[in-house]
C-alpha cells in the first residue's frame, strides 16, 4: 500500500513546481544555524561532510554549502519521490468557504495545519523533518547520516517559508502570477491586453509568482537596498537582531526540536498563518489575485516577516542539529549572548 501511495504521489508532483526559499535564503538559514552551534557539533558536521569550506560558495559554512542540495536533486530520477517532502498542502479545497486571506480570528476554524489531514503517512515537510532528525540521531551508516543532514538542513528552512505551508488550491502561491510595481519583468500574452495600476489580466505568462516573490525577491531586495548586496552583512544583521529581540527567541525556543512532531507541527502552523495574514493579503487588506502588481509598500511591510522566519529557521536548525549530533540542548543564552 505504501509503495502505491509513493508512486501516486510521484505522479502528482510532476504537475507541481513548488520551491521554498531560494538558494540565498537557504544559505542564510544554514549560516545562522552554524554560528550558534558548539565547536564540537561544528567539527562533527565538517567531519561528516569531509570539508570546511567550498570555493563555490563564498562566505558559506559547511551547512550553507549543502543547504540547497535537496532542491538540486529533487528533479533527478533517484530523488523525485522527495518533492512532496518540501511543503505542506493545507487542504483548503476540503473547506466549503476555503481559506481566504484574512486575520486569524476571522478564519474558518478548519483553516489551519491539521497533521492527520494535511500530512498523510507523514509525507510532508513537517513529517520529513522528524524522520531525518531521527535518522541522524540513530544511524551508524555514514552515507545515511550525510544524506539525513543534507535533507534536514534544507527542510527546516523550507518549513519556515510561509508559502511552503499554505493553500492547496493555489499550490502555495505558485498559481498566483504577480510583479512588483515599476519592474518590467513580466510578459502579457492573450487577447485582452488592457491593464490597470493593480491588475494585469491579459494573460498568465509572468516571470514571477507570489511564491517566487517570497522565495527570492523580498530577500534580494533587502540585501541590495540595505546591505550593499552582501548576504554576509544581512546575516550579521539577523544575528544582532536576535540578540535584541528576546521575546521572539524565547517564543521560538518553546518548541525548537525537529525530532518532535508537536514542534514541527507548530512550525508549520506558524507559517500557514503568516501566509494567510501576510503573503496572500495585499497592503489594503484585499486578497492578492493572479496578475496583481505588488507595490513597494508590500515588499517593505513583508520584509520583517521574512527576516523573522529566516531567523527562526536558523535558530531551530541549530537546536535540532546540536541535539541530534551532540546530545545537548542549546539554551537561549546561546542566541542572546547572555
Amino acid at each position: 500500500m505504501m509503495k502505491f501511495l509513493l508512486k501516486l504521489l510521484c505522479l502528482i508532483v510532476t504537475f507541481t513546481t513548488t520551491h521554498a526559499w531560494g538558494k540565498e535564503g537557504h544559505e542564510i538559514v544554514a549560516n545562522l544555524a552554524w554560528s550558534f552551534l558548539s565547536n564540537a557539533t561544528q567539527a562533527k558536521i565538517s567531519d561528516l561532510l569531509g570539508f570546511t569550506t567550498s570555493p563555490a560558495c563564498e562566505g558559506c559554512s559547511p551547512l550553507a554549502v549543502i543547504a540547497d542540495w535537496a532542491d538540486a536533486v529533487r528533479h533527478t530520477q533517484r530523488y523525485q519521490w522527495t518533492a512532496p517532502l518540501h511543503y505542506i498542502d493545507v487542504r483548503d479545497d476540503l473547506i466549503p468557504s476555503g481559506c481566504p486571506a484574512r486575520v486569524k480570528d476571522t478564519m474558518d476554524e478548519r483553516c489551519h495545519f491539521d497533521y492527520v489531514r494535511d500530512c498523510p503517512q507523514d509525507f510532508c515537510v513537517a513529517g520529513s523533518i522528524v524522520n531525518y532528525t531521527n535518522i541522524l540521531m540513530t544511524t551508524a551508516n555514514h552515507n545515511a547520516s550525510v544524506e539525513a543532514l543534507k535533507f534536514l538542513t534544507h527542510f527546516v528552512g523550507d518549513i519556515h517559508q510561509p508559502l511552503h505551508a499554505s493553500r492547496t488550491t493555489d499550490r502555495g502561491g505558485n498559481s498566483i502570477h504577480v510583479s512588483f510595481d515599476g519592474e518590467d519583468h513580466f510578459v502579457i500574452s492573450g487577447r485582452d491586453r488592457r491593464h490597470s495600476q493593480r491588475h494585469l489580466r491579459g494573460g498568465h505568462l509572468h516571470a514571477k509568482t507570489l511564491h517566487g516573490i517570497w522565495d527570492d525577491d523580498i530577500i534580494e531586495k533587502a540585501i541590495d537596498r540595505d546591505f550593499q548586496g552582501s548576504r554576509v552583512m544581512f546575516e550579521e544583521f539577523l544575528q544582532a537582531w536576535l540578540k535584541t529581540n528576546k521575546d521572539y527567541v524565547h517564543q521560538w525556543m518553546a518548541c525548537p526540536v525537529g525530532s518532535s512532531q508537536a514542534c514541527t507541527s507548530l512550525w508549520g502552523e506558524e507559517s500557514f498563518h503568516y501566509a494567510i495574514e501576510w503573503a496572500y493579503r495585499n497592503v489594503d487588506g484585499s486578497e492578492i489575485l493572479d496578475g496583481d502588481v505588488l507595490s513597494d509598500e508590500y515588499q517593505q511591510t513583508r520584509r520583517p516577516i521574512v527576516q523573522q522566519r529566516l531567523a527562526a529557521g536558523g535558530l531551530r536548525l541549530a537546536v535540532t542539529l546540536e541535539m541530534a549530533l551532540y546530545g545537548k540542548a542549546l539554551q537561549s543564552d546561546s542566541f542572546l549572548g547572555e
